[in-house]
């Protein structure tokens, strides 16, 4: 049976003799030395601690980083055979999120996630204990029609996997910490486990905020006057 090589990405830089401190900060703890000549055409040489022992890469040889972090050096004919410069990441896609919980480090009630591009996810999940008389009264009379009921936190991860699986890379924007931790928070499946996700910057702002929310305490159209927000600070700078 034929098999054929599954495509991986990697990342590299090239030891040039002058980029030392490029290539140390690349190693990082697997950078083990240099040994240098200062006679034109002399010794440039850079001890990489790989999995299998130190490794040593000349001038002009790549040092690679493999798909477990590992780093190795690799010849510059051998590279250039047989990689070639990825496609640039795009832009991540900025992603405002809101979220009502029932009270302070209480349960979370719904979550919502709003693109810059304008595709939202708006999900809830049964509250199985007492509300907070302030929930009770500001929050779970808020809760639009069009929220989507989960059963539980392994359904509401699986509901934000395949709502951000649609984009290469996520910028994620609150207004206030604990919807960023909450977020966090619902993407562990258990111990050791969580869904798989693009890569995800966050940012808090405190200069963006929900008062023109068309609906406040719900957490759809927070996150809208969020966005909002956010495009009407963009369009003014």
């Amino acid at each position: 049976m034929k098999y054929t090589k599954k495509p991986v990405t990697i990342e590299a830089v090239q030891w040039r003799g002058d980029n030392l401190a490029e290539c140390q900060a690349f190693l990082g703890w697997d950078f083990g030395g240099y040994v240098g000549d200062r006679h034109p055409g002399g010794r440039q040489e850079i001890t990489v601690l790989t999995m299998e022992g130190p490794l040593v890469a000349s001038c002009g040889d790549y040092l690679i980083r493999g798909v477990r972090g590992e780093h190795y050096p690799v010849k510059s004919d051998i590279f250039e055979a047989t990689y070639a410069p990825g496609l640039p990441r795009q832009r991540p896609t900025e992603v405002f999120i809101d979220a009502d919980w029932n009270g302070y480090r209480g349960s979370l009630i719904t979550m919502a996630l709003v693109a810059i591009s304008g595709e939202e996810l708006y999900v809830g999940i049964p509250l199985f204990e007492e509300a907070d008389p302030w929930v009770r009264e500001n929050v779970l009379p808020m809760v639009g029609k069009e929220v989507e009921g989960v059963t539980g936190p392994l359904e509401l991860a699986s509901r934000l996997a395949g709502f951000l699986a649609r984009f290469e890379a996520v910028h994620l924007i609150a207004d206030w910490p604990e919807d960023i931790e909450r977020f966090c928070r619902a993407l562990i499946t258990g111990p050791g486990l969580r869904v798989d996700t693009p890569p995800i910057t966050m940012e808090i702002r405190r200069d963006l905020d929900a008062v023109a929310s068309a609906l406040p305490h719900n957490a759809l159209e927070d996150a809208r006057a969020l966005r909002a927000s956010y495009l009407s600070l963009m369009a003014d700078a």
